[in-house]
């Protein structure tokens, strides 16, 4: 459907963007208002991660009511966090201790949470062979990030906090931006890297390979990169913070995993009006040789601005929008008129009174766009 202009069209027509997620959903939802979290198991029925308090055990243990001993063909228990709060869920499923899963809201009804295996943003499951991604549809005024300098890191999370806080509990991936070897076109795109956790370094590598260092608590401390491998020799440089091979990455902790090949962007006017601007898919462009934003679909009216005030305080411009300038809400006295171009408003004509003057002409295809008493 995608690649049928009109049919773009008939879809988007008239229709509140926040009301079109229905055929275009995101990997982490599963229908129109359903919540979803990423969560990692850290109990299940009366054994838990090691970095589990003793307290938290006995608290969980006695809120959730979880049996001494639950048998064969009977729900097992099962204990994660929730930015921050503990939850349990009675299910039948055989998730092990510290796998990734999908905690699922449906229509935003907590009583009926349930668990799945977590699909990551390379279409690959945590916790089996699946290679099935579903592209992820992000309605945003401006680009969703999409570029990077060279071997910047981004580490998507559980649970979003400080990198010298973090421990695998609120870690899931790390991906770095770089040129994919393997591909024919070499371009930078964010790649899944292959990590290493723990407080010693790995006992085998390869060149490229990163180490997650760890303290004695579980605690992240520094990123490490494997710059030679030799045999069972491996040497590991710092890369974050402060690396000792050059230039520092900049590293981005988020709940989202970075943008991917074939991931949409819905471009709106505003947050407030959610407006729809265009529409595009996140590829790579053959004429400049990088990752970026293709053009599927835009709208065919520019957008038309009748107010006192410069629009361009409070919404994004493109190029092409109109700017009608009137004196006041009340009396509506046509000042001046507008175009956005190169980042500024260009001066198409002003009223007649005081020796202004000019020509404008604006082809207006969609009547319903403006009120009768703001054409000029």
């Amino acid at each position: 459907m995608l690649e049928n202009k009109d049919n773009i069209v008939d879809y988007f027509s008239g229709v509140v963007l926040d009301k079109i997620a229905v055929g275009f959903e995101t990997g982490k939802k599963t229908a129109r208002f359903d919540n979803s979290y990423f969560a990692t198991i850290l109990g299940v029925n009366r054994k838990f991660a090691n970095n589990v308090t003793e307290d938290d055990i006995n608290n969980e243990l006695s809120k959730f009511n979880i049996p001494e001993i639950v048998n064969d063909g009977e729900d097992n228990y099962y204990t994660f966090k929730i930015n921050g709060v503990y939850y349990c869920k009675p299910q039948n499923s055989d998730f092990k201790l510290y796998d990734k899963v999908m905690v699922y809201i449906p229509n935003g009804n907590w009583d009926n949470l349930y668990l799945d295996h977590a699909v990551d943003a390379q279409g690959s499951s945590a916790n089996n062979d699946s290679n099935v991604r579903i592209p992820r549809v992000i309605e945003a005024v401006d680009p969703p990030g999409g570029t990077a300098d060279n071997n910047n890191l981004w580490i998507e999370v559980v649970d979003k906090v400080p990198f010298t806080d973090m421990t695998e509990n609120e870690y899931y991936k790390m991906y770095c931006y770089t040129s994919d070897e393997d591909s024919e076109d070499s371009v930078q795109r964010w790649q899944l890297a292959n990590v290493a956790i723990s407080k010693e370094s790995p006992d085998d590598g390869t060149v490229g390979m990163y180490w997650i260092k760890t303290d004695n608590d579980g605690a992240f401390t520094e990123i490490d990169i494997c710059t030679s491998a030799s045999g069972s020799t491996y040497t590991w440089s710092r890369v974050y913070p402060d690396s000792e091979i050059g230039s520092t990455p900049a590293l981005t902790i988020d709940l989202e995993p970075p943008i991917q090949e074939g991931d949409y962007w819905i471009q709106i006017d505003s947050e407030g009006n959610r407006n729809l601007v265009a529409f595009y898919r996140y590829e790579y462009i053959p004429e400049t040789n990088r990752m970026d934003w293709r053009l599927v679909y835009k709208a065919s009216v520019p957008m038309l601005f009748s107010q006192p005030e410069d629009p361009s305080l409070t919404y994004t411009m493109k190029d092409g929008y109109y700017w009608i300038e009137i004196d006041n809400i009340t009396d509506k006295h046509f000042v001046s008129a507008r175009q956005w171009e190169n980042n500024t408003w260009k001066l198409l004509c002003t009223a007649s009174e005081g020796g202004g003057g000019g020509d404008v002409y604006i082809n207006i295809s969609h009547a319903i766009l403006v009120q009768q008493e703001d054409i000029v």
